[in-house]
């Protein structure tokens, strides 16, 4: 690994682990956040265990990703795509909130972000999505969801 590619991925993980609604201790395995666009992602709503570089291309090809997909170590690393599909409006991200073991399941905990009734939202339809990398796992995987309004009230 080049020096840059070791800052970049330590950059990350402190990035992943300190995610508002993250905390180090809810998060027990590494996990790294990819940026994702809110604007250009697919319609539809998925949540992918992506476990190969071929899995990975085939997910870039199909939402329409730009550019090329980022390396990831599939050796040492499992991929994971959680796309929440379209929203109406801005202000809508999912976050990682943990991942964790759980009988032997691999579960990531996710959050999704909305705008609550006070906030201002641009009036454009978003795609939000969260792309991660984090321990190798061959097992189950399951994906959890909590949805959380945002308090814009005065």
């Amino acid at each position: 690994m080049t020096p840059r590619a070791f800052a970049l991925a330590v950059s990350l993980l402190i990035v992943a682990l300190f995610l508002p609604g993250t905390s180090r201790a809810q998060v027990p395995f590494e996990a790294n956040r990819i940026e994702w666009s809110s604007y250009d992602s697919p319609a539809t709503e998925a949540m992918e265990v992506l476990r190969s570089r071929a899995d990975l291309e085939a997910l870039w090809i199909r939402t329409g990703r730009r550019g090329t997909p980022p390396d990831v170590e599939f050796r040492r690393q499992t991929a994971v795509a959680y796309l929440l599909g379209v929203r109406p409006t801005g202000g809508y991200r999912v976050e990682l909130e943990s991942v964790r073991v759980e009988r032997g399941t691999l579960t990531l905990h996710f959050v999704e972000i909305a705008p609550g009734p006070c906030c201002v939202a641009g009036q454009v339809s978003t795609f939000p999505g969260l792309f991660i990398t984090t321990i190798p796992w061959k097992g189950p995987v399951a994906f959890e969801r909590r949805v959380e309004f945002r308090n814009c009230c005065p």
